[in-house]
């Protein structure tokens, strides 16, 4: 009987492992193809398509001109929607704060808003109407008549005139506010 020599084992090892890398290439070929037909299945092929956008946060008009200003088409694959551009468009109406696009697979878009809130309502000089201004300055909205418990600016000169304690209220309350 013949003894095996070490260097018949390490023969047979290395025989072995290189019998195994072409399997080893086949499986990583195949993961590489499905994941493949995955990507395009989901962003070219019109499975997963828009088929509805909604708006929750705000209704009407504003909701409305939410969805406009989306211009997320019906049909354009979900995985295609752009959030970033969307999200852009729709923060140009000034009443609009904040922007979530939300994909709800398989077929619907939600964006979620947040409103600005009204935190004085300024009346300019030569401006047929008042304006709502937000905590962070922004005149985002025009309304015809003052709101009751709002606080109007400039203060009448009126107001002015009757008090000097009124003149320094009014001031701290708008910093206060607007703070």
């Amino acid at each position: 009987m013949t003894k095996a020599s070490p260097v018949h084992h390490r023969f047979a090892a290395r025989a072995q492992a290189v019998r195994r890398r072409p399997k080893l290439v086949a499986w990583w070929v195949g993961t590489v193809a499905v994941l493949g037909a995955a990507i395009v299945l989901l962003a070219y092929l019109p499975i997963f398509t828009v088929a509805t956008v909604s708006v929750e946060g705000a209704q009407g008009e504003v909701a409305e001109q939410a969805v406009s200003q989306a211009g997320i088409q019906q049909g354009t694959p979900l995985a295609r929607v752009d959030s970033d551009g969307v999200t852009e468009r729709v923060l140009e109406d000034p009443r609009v704060l904040s922007v979530d696009v939300d994909r709800q697979w398989p077929d619907s878009v939600v964006l979620r808003l947040g409103l600005r809130a009204p935190a004085i309502v300024v009346d300019q000089d030569g401006a047929d109407s008042l304006q709502f201004a937000a905590a962070d300055g922004v005149l985002y909205d025009e309304v015809e008549d003052k709101p009751p418990g709002s606080l109007l600016w400039p203060p009448s000169e009126e107001m002015f005139q009757r008090n000097r304690c009124v003149r320094r209220f009014t001031f701290r309350r708008l910093l206060a506010v607007t703070s």
